[in-house]
């Protein structure tokens, strides 16, 4: 029901006062038992009213942005560390990965399609994905150029559509700036492009190898995602499947496997590869999974 000079509502169809958000200090209290929960670096409270604003000034955000989209409220204008009047204006502000390919052969492209999709529909990755091309000419043409023109890789995945893909033929430029790099080059080149690649990527930046194979070495054999690891410095989980790229291009029933160390990571590649046609399951297992892709 609703106040009948103000029009504001007065009662709440299902409201439970039991729970601490019905009363003024209770949201600092849910966020400190989240906090308990979960080890988040920093919390971020969104609200238009004044108990939302109690969960920051009493310590348990770490910092309260103010909506005044729906009614905007002075205090709470005056005391939000920042004020917006839409959510675009936060999801412009969201931090995105940029999104890196080392490779461009068949498995690569049919993987980038799904990315290059899948970037333009979530806010966790910027639009376009940038992909390294091995320097060779196709109908007397550069592949990068064809590429980008045709919106697709005539040579080795014909057919398959590469929107949202930005092709170079320079290794430095793809990975320039990039957060989320994803190797898939034959597995006897993956040394020689980590070596220029070093000094190059970001230390914050994460890696996924779709790599399959080893490195053969006269001390033993080495799995790609350890290559990428000790050479990049960064994290590195795998993506392995036994798919064909051609079937996961055109859109069928397919399904792969992310082995992983760090699970946060691996859930920034589940949203960059997941679609309704190819399901992802992840494993807390790298150097497994990387096995069983190898071996296949």
């Amino acid at each position: 029901t609703a106040d009948d000079e103000t029009g504001l509502p007065t009662r709440f169809a299902g409201f439970d006062a039991r729970e601490p958000t019905c009363r003024r200090g209770g949201k600092p209290e849910v966020i400190e038992s989240l906090r308990a929960l979960h080890p988040y670096e920093n919390v971020v409270m969104v609200g238009d009213g004044i108990t939302d604003l109690e969960a920051a000034t009493e310590g348990a955000a770490d910092c309260f942005v103010g909506y005044g989209g729906t009614v905007l409220r002075p205090e709470v204008a005056q005391r939000a560390d920042w004020l917006v009047y839409s959510f675009d204006e936060l999801f412009s502000e969201l931090a995105r990965h940029r999104v890196a390919f080392v490779g461009s052969g068949a498995w690569a492209c049919a993987a980038a399609k799904l990315a290059g999709e899948n970037s333009r529909r979530s806010d966790l990755f910027e639009d376009q994905v940038a992909m390294w091309v091995y320097e060779e000419e196709v109908e007397g043409r550069p592949l990068a150029e064809l590429i980008n023109e045709r919106k697709e890789n005539v040579k080795y995945l014909p057919g398959v559509p590469l929107e949202g893909v930005r092709c170079t033929s320079s290794l430095a430029e793809a990975v320039e700036g990039a957060t989320a790099i994803v190797v898939c080059a034959p597995h006897e080149f993956v040394h020689g492009i980590m070596n220029q690649l070093q000094g190059r990527v970001a230390s914050d930046a994460i890696a996924i190898s779709l790599t399959k194979g080893m490195r053969i070495r006269p001390e033993g054999p080495q799995l790609i995602s350890e290559l990428v690891r000790r050479k990049l410095g960064v994290d590195c989980s795998v993506l392995m499947g036994a798919n064909i790229a051609s079937e996961i291009g055109a859109g069928q029933l397919s399904e792969g496997t992310i082995g992983y160390k760090v699970l946060s990571n691996a859930l920034v590649f589940k949203q960059l590869f997941q679609t309704d046609a190819f399901n992802i399951t992840m494993v807390p297992d790298v150097e497994g999974a990387e096995m069983c892709g190898t071996l296949k």
